[in-house]
């Protein structure tokens, strides 16, 4: 496996998500994340092909 770190994105449409449950294992997992809250005008990624 890369030791390059991934980044996922989690949407949410409304209230901001709460990561405090996933977030070490996002972080052992070598995965940083970016929310984007769509319900306060949040544009969507780009998509890319990684």
């Amino acid at each position: 496996m890369s030791d390059q770190q991934k980044t996922i994105a989690i949407f949410s449409h409304g209230a901001k998500p709460r990561l405090g449950a996933i977030q070490s294992s996002l972080s052992k997992a070598n995965l940083s994340w970016k929310v984007f809250e769509l319900g306060k005008g949040d544009k969507l990624p780009e998509s890319t092909d990684d």
